[in-house]
């Protein structure tokens, strides 16, 4: 969540400006309307948001779900059915991973680097918004 402090700065709208709305609404009404809509987009912001102040290696969420495997080969740790279930939007297999990331990208909560290695998340959300 926003600080109390930096939310009541956010949430005045310029005096003597044709939009009357504040900065904090707008975000407000996205981050609403993607959890009503599309709740997955909202997980992975939330998620995206949490993992890194910066950047998030794509490859690193394209692996979120394989099981990780060590001592060579002799350890193997992987998630229960439950926690799959709850990351679905994460299995890049499935419908929603890589739309997901086009829609956060075309909203500008995201952007990906021209090499597509990276995402980067917008600061607002790695700031404590959500």
């Amino acid at each position: 969540m926003v600080p109390e402090s930096r939310r009541n700065f956010y949430a005045h709208a310029m005096k003597g400006a044709i939009y009357h709305e504040s900065v904090m609404t707008t975000w407000d009404i996205t981050f609403r309307k993607l959890q009503s809509k599309l709740p997955n987009a909202a997980k992975m912001l939330v998620l995206l948001g949490f993992l890194e102040r910066s950047s998030v290696n794509k490859q690193f969420l394209e692996n979120a779900l394989t099981n990780l495997v060590f001592w060579g080969g002799n350890g193997v740790l992987s998630l229960s059915d439950d926690l799959l279930e709850s990351f679905t939007f994460l299995d890049p297999e499935g419908p929603d991973f890589y739309e997901i990331l086009g829609l956060l990208d075309s909203l500008s909560l995201i952007k990906r680097d021209e090499t597509e290695y990276h995402i980067h998340v917008h600061p607002w959300f790695t700031n404590g918004y959500i």
